[in-house]
């Protein structure tokens, strides 16, 4: 038996403030990378959702950075 990975997906990534306010969304995009570069000193989330066509699961990762 042979296993097989989708590499068909599509990608969403979105910026967020540390008070959960959205500054930018990619919208759905097939791009794997997203830049993005902050204005200011803060906290910032980052979160992705990758979506597998093949299966349509989507997985979600939230990243947080601060910016001194």
């Amino acid at each position: 038996m042979k296993a097989s990975i989708s590499l068909s997906a599509k990608y969403r990534f979105r910026v967020f403030n540390s008070k959960g306010k959205l500054l930018k969304d990619s919208k759905i995009t097939s791009k794997k990378s997203y830049n993005w570069k902050p204005t200011s000193k803060g906290t910032y989330k980052i979160k992705i959702d990758v979506k597998d066509l093949y299966t349509n699961r989507v997985i979600n990762k939230t990243y947080t950075y601060r910016i001194k």
